[in-house]
């Protein structure tokens, strides 16, 4: 039996208890309200047998699903469309012929509903439905039918989807906010941790130029008393003392007046350091004449504790050319090598090693070692042996201003050069340093 629209309303309204009343009182107007009401009606309404045969598809199932009413009647709504078999719906759909429970579907949470669309007449751009559907199970005069509604909710399935995209973007706005606070409080810790350095060190360099101005005073009274008294004792007794007594006493005025004078230069080497106004006269020399001319410089102090000077070059050439401003580099040469003599033991030996680094691709270096046979550096102390007015507490360089090894670092920093410090496996110190061959 195919069913008409008076069918399909007399069983909508049979669903509803006092409705039965309706039409035994005015099966005319039913009938009129029927067919109006099918026309009128927004949604899709089918009406299927126990077979899922087609037995009602109202105007709305028409104009959406695009297929005309003659063209389904009678027919299974799985050969209608039958891509909704293997489908959420179809499982719904069984489930309703079995229980009789109403189900309900919505697009907005289940995929592969009716193929419905919101442009009919325009095939190339389709616009797909969105919808939801109601399965009834309904028994009218000792028969069992189903019947499917079909809503349009597009407003509300964006409605959702909204609200799915909003709570989304709170989580990530929420996850952000945490990852920000994250952020931030690692950026706290790490401010606060280089506050707590920045005040050590502070702290470090105050006492460290404390210690300075203490060494200083002492750098200066020392060679100052020296000249002072044996200046008094000369001028007292040059008349009752002989000849070399008295040339003992113009030596150590001598000595002190040279120890004050490298003082001095040293003050004023790290002042012009400091404000930038040292100026550097590069230019290319043979590498032998800076160290055989230090070596002869420093000859006299070597010998007087009977120490070896030992020069290795190692597969390089000792007159090759380096880019440097003399002066200088002599001056990094005196004051590394005058530490090593200072600190050496009576009878050691001193080895200055020169070999060629491995090609960089911008310019040949030199790589200087001196090696002493001293007490070392702390490994603690590495680090800071060039820093300012630092002075190493192992013995080593624990007399002088502190400023040798910072004004050679700033020296071979302003050449582009590097220098370190490490401890010989056999004991003793090592500095090394580089130097730029000249093109």
């Amino acid at each position: 039996m195919v069913w008409n629209t008076k069918n399909v309303i007399i069983l909508l309204l049979v669903s509803v208890r006092t409705s039965r009343l309706i039409l035994q009182q005015r099966p005319d107007g039913a009938l009129i309200a029927a067919t109006l009401a099918s026309n009128a009606i927004e949604n899709g309404i089918i009406l299927l047998d126990d077979n899922s045969h087609i037995l009602f598809w109202n105007d709305w199932m028409v104009s959406y699903a695009l297929r005309e009413r003659q063209d389904v009647l009678g027919k299974s709504l799985f050969s209608v469309f039958p891509e909704l078999k293997n489908t959420i719906f179809y499982t719904f759909y069984q489930n309703n012929l079995k229980s009789g429970l109403p189900c309900f579907l919505s697009q907005a949470f289940h995929h592969s509903l009716f193929p419905l669309y919101r442009t009919p007449l325009n095939y190339e751009k389709r616009i797909r439905m969105e919808q939801r559907i109601i399965i009834k199970r309904l028994n009218y005069e000792g028969n069992c039918y189903s019947l499917i509604q079909v809503c349009d909710v597009e407003n509300a399935v964006i409605g959702e989807r909204n609200l799915r995209i909003r709570a989304k973007q709170m989580q990530q706005m929420s996850e952000q906010l945490e990852r920000q606070m994250s952020e931030l409080d690692s950026l706290v810790k790490e401010q606060t941790k280089g506050l707590i350095i920045a005040k050590e060190r502070a702290e470090k360099n105050s006492i460290a130029k404390s210690n300075f101005l203490a060494s200083i005073s002492h750098e200066l009274r020392t060679p100052i008393h020296a000249i002072l008294s044996f200046s008094y004792l000369g001028r007292e007794r040059v008349h009752k003392i002989d000849r070399d007594k008295l040339q003992q006493y113009f030596n150590n005025i001598a000595s002190g007046g040279e120890r004050l004078l490298g003082v001095i230069n040293n003050l004023i080497d790290f002042s012009k350091l400091e404000a930038g106004t040292m100026r550097f006269d590069k230019k290319a020399i043979a590498l032998n004449i800076i160290v055989n001319s230090i070596i002869n410089e420093l000859q006299a102090a070597s010998m007087s504790k009977n120490i070896t000077i030992q020069l290795d070059y190692d597969k390089v050439d000792a007159t090759v050319k380096v880019l440097c401003d003399k002066v200088r580099i002599l001056q990094v040469f005196r004051n590394i090598l005058e530490n090593a003599i200072y600190f050496s033991p009576q009878d050691g030996v001193i080895h200055i090693k020169i070999a060629l680094l491995a090609d960089t691709g911008v310019a040949k270096k030199i790589q200087v070692s001196i090696a002493d046979q001293g007490a070392g550096i702390s490994e603690n102390e590495l680090k800071d042996i060039f820093l300012k007015f630092t002075q190493s507490n192992q013995g080593h360089y624990t007399e002088g201003t502190g400023l040798g090894l910072a004004i050679c670092k700033d020296i071979l920093e302003q050449h582009e050069e590097v220098i370190y410090a490490e401890n010989a496996k056999s004991g003793g110190a090592i500095f090394t340093f580089t130097l730029t061959v000249s093109s």
